[in-house]
């Protein structure tokens, strides 16, 4: 009964499916239906990681389970640690197709496309400064090229253009917004209001519950000290823009360039999170002097 039911069982009696099949089931109704694993699976699939770490595509099992996860949460559960023994180009290339591809399914429910953005983004910055930069704009320019089997795909054009303006730039404005997110708010060189995940809980905010809804801008404030260096290594427009504040098009966007700088943002910022806006407030002071 449990093999020819599967979906049933897993609902009322999870413990009668393996933990493998528990976890690909979980995977196939977020991707057909729309459903998202509830908070007992991720207590569940946290504890028993070796399960995501042996799963098939590791890199989707994940994804599928930071977008049901809070990101409040990422740290407590670090999903992406469960990829450290996955190669780099591998979870770049889910980032770009497989995670962002399941917004193309419909199913019963909509699934969150701004989420799904999000957790292909953090899965891209996750490996953002182990890939090589040539190598990841051409994935970027046809993300079939990573994948056997997809051959018949590399030639054409129309289809790769597509995916570029549908998928893989909006995966990489996230990921610029992230990198806006932990960079500009602790740099002498731009300073933002802009960030890319929810703020945390005030007083404010709590009581703004309790009343009718106003309008929220879109729009922030952001001002450039062009007299400070980059000290994360970003390359700079002329109009003195780094990658945390220029915009990803087609023309920056995919190419060695943009990887660069966000390689140099990543590599520089898991080593120095915080302290950096006192660092380069000095050297404007010694310019100045």
């Amino acid at each position: 009964m449990v093999r020819n039911n599967p979906t049933v069982a897993a609902r009322v009696l999870p413990e009668a499916l393996g933990d493998q099949q528990r976890l690909t089931l979980l995977i196939e109704r977020f991707d057909e239906f729309g459903e998202t694993p509830s908070p007992v699976d991720l207590d569940y699939f946290w504890e028993h990681s070796d399960c995501v770490r042996g799963h098939g595509n590791p890199t989707l099992a994940v994804g599928v389970l930071l977008h049901a996860d809070t990101d409040d949460r990422w740290e407590d559960r670090p999903w992406i640690s469960l990829l450290r023994d996955v190669e780099p180009l591998e979870v770049f290339a889910n980032a770009l197709s497989m995670v962002p591809g399941q917004l193309i399914r419909e199913g019963i429910r909509p699934k969150s496309a701004q989420r799904q953005l999000q957790v292909a983004a953090f899965l891209l910055m996750s490996v953002a400064d182990r890939i090589d930069p040539e190598r990841a704009a051409a994935i970027s320019n046809n993300v079939w090229s990573a994948w056997s089997g997809a051959e018949e795909l590399l030639e054409e054009e129309s289809r790769n253009h597509g995916w570029r303006q549908a998928i893989v730039l909006p995966v990489l404005e996230e990921a610029r917004r992230h990198a806006a997110s932990v960079c500009g708010r602790d740099c002498a060189r731009v300073s933002t209001e802009f960030t890319a995940f929810s703020p945390p809980m005030t007083a404010r905010r709590y009581f703004a519950a309790f009343q009718e809804p106003t309008e929220q801008s879109d729009t922030w404030l952001t001002i450039i000290d062009k007299r400070v260096p980059c000290l994360a290594g970003s390359s700079l427009s002329n109009d003195g823009s780094c990658i945390v504040i220029r915009d990803v098009s087609l023309e920056y966007g995919p190419t060695a360039q943009f990887f660069t700088d966000l390689r140099a943002v990543v590599a520089f910022r898991k080593q120095s999170p915080e302290g950096q806006y006192l660092v380069g407030s000095q050297l404007r002071s010694v310019e100045k002097s």
